[in-house]
């Protein structure tokens, strides 16, 4: 898990499901983490887990293999904002907010609709289907009973574009790296 610890807001968002680790982790201490097995590193798993450092673990390295409980699914209609003028802001936000239910919008001008959002439900995780899903291409099925910032847990590129029943809509920076747009209440695709 590199620099975060197990129970790190910004690995829950990022999607990260599995984290694995030659250390130990006490299940007590991080009450998100469920131990999935403890594997021996060997010449046919070489290569295939990686320590938070970068670098492979050696062959008869013991690994422990643990399931984030909290991880958010690859969609997440987040139906609360807060915004951050730019991104040193939005990281500040972010690790002191704890905000598993709130998205951390960057902009300098944000649009009113996206400002205004302070629905107590905070995330829906329902009615949002990933159609299409390609290194060009992501299309996505949604309906949802009330608007919000839909957030695709896949990084951040100012060249990407987005359609909402194929006009054009507002690419945003969600969480300090992710991607995401504002979406109406309603079916869309």
């Amino acid at each position: 898990s590199g620099s975060y610890a197990p129970d790190s807001t910004a690995l829950d968002v990022a999607g990260v499901r599995y984290i694995v680790s030659a250390t130990p982790y006490g299940t007590d201490e991080y009450s998100n983490l469920e131990k999935v097995k403890t594997l021996l590193i060997s010449d046919e798993t070489y290569g295939q887990f990686m320590s938070g450092s970068g670098s492979m673990y050696p062959v008869g390295t013991a690994v422990n293999v643990y399931e984030n409980t909290d991880y958010f699914p690859k969609l997440t209609l987040f139906t609360k904002a807060v915004i951050a003028e730019d991104d040193e802001q939005a990281a500040e936000i972010f690790e002191t907010m704890g905000v598993k239910n709130t998205v951390v919008i960057t902009t300098k001008n944000p649009a009113p609709k996206i400002a205004s959002l302070n629905n107590p439900n905070s995330v829906l995780k329902e009615n949002l289907e990933l159609k299409k899903y390609t290194n060009t291409e992501v299309l996505i099925h949604t309906d949802t009973a009330v608007p919000g910032v839909l957030m695709l847990n896949d990084g951040y590129q100012s060249s990407w574009r987005v359609k909402i029943d194929g006009e054009r809509a507002e690419l945003l920076k969600a969480d300090v790296a992710l991607r995401g747009v504002y979406l109406p209440k309603g079916e869309h695709v």
